[in-house]
């Protein structure tokens, strides 16, 4: 399983930080290719989210559910997703990690994904599957770290 991680710091306190990460509504639109998500209850949702790797185009229906929340430090999911068009399949396990940079001053930001595919999606080939990978967790971060910037101003 690949494992993905991103790391940045934002100049405002964790607990904005942790705040904005309990907002699916604000935090759907980071994930690149995310066209909706519906919560089922606090920790469970819904999300379909398109993303073109290399010559293929996926869409994956994937249930989401929240693992861990640990105040204001830690927020772990897991996502089971498939594409039954392409017979494919993923598993993510993600973590975001908040350490307090300067007291209520700003947050230092840890972003790691583990990634598993099956099917078609896997057969692309290691290389291509890293790079756009690595690509979506990287364009995550940017976009969560704008969004919360973006809100302080």
């Amino acid at each position: 399983m690949p494992r993905f991680e991103e790391h940045f710091r934002l100049p405002v306190p964790r607990s904005q930080v942790w705040t904005f990460l309990q907002d699916y509504a604000r935090v759907a639109p980071c994930m690149p290719g995310c066209e909706s998500v519906t919560a089922i209850d606090a920790d469970r949702f819904r999300a379909r989210v398109s993303v073109k790797v290399g010559p293929v185009h996926t869409t994956q229906e994937l249930s989401l559910t929240v693992t861990e929340r640990r105040a204001p430090e830690r927020l772990a999911s897991t996502a089971r997703g498939e594409d039954s068009r392409l017979g494919s399949r993923v598993a993510v396990e993600s973590a975001i990690e908040l350490r307090e940079a300067e007291p209520d001053a700003a947050t230092d930001v840890s972003c790691v994904v583990d990634l598993r595919l099956t099917g078609p999606l896997a057969t692309l080939g290691e290389a291509v599957m890293r790079a756009k990978s690595g690509q979506m967790v990287k364009a995550f971060a940017e976009r969560l770290r704008a969004a919360i910037e973006q809100e302080t101003r």
